[in-house]
């Protein structure tokens, strides 16, 4: 699906699509793996570049669910502390 459309300039709708379709194509390794190893690894070696896929997109999902839980605990670390601080503490430091 090419991103440039002599019609629109627009690729979000390319980028929400595709967003979509790796979402499922994710989903469906998921279940995959969990319910049907022998199916998957013989869809690994039979489609190409599926694996290297699939390990990247694992990875990725690695980095990003440690992200997004270091985010979570800095949010409730920063309001933990803020709720210990006075009004006037809370207004020096801007918060």
């Amino acid at each position: 699906m090419p991103c440039y459309d002599e019609r629109s300039h627009d690729c979000s709708d390319y980028i929400s699509r595709l967003d979509h379709t790796t979402k499922l194509l994710c989903d469906l390794l998921t279940v995959m793996t969990l319910h049907m190893p022998n199916t998957l690894k013989v869809m690994m070696i039979r489609v190409d570049g599926l694996a290297v896929w699939w390990g990247d997109h694992q990875r990725q999902d690695i980095i990003r669910i440690e992200r997004e839980n270091t985010n979570k605990r800095t949010k409730q670390l920063r309001e933990s502390i803020a709720s210990k601080l006075t009004a006037e503490e809370r207004k020096l430091l801007g918060l």
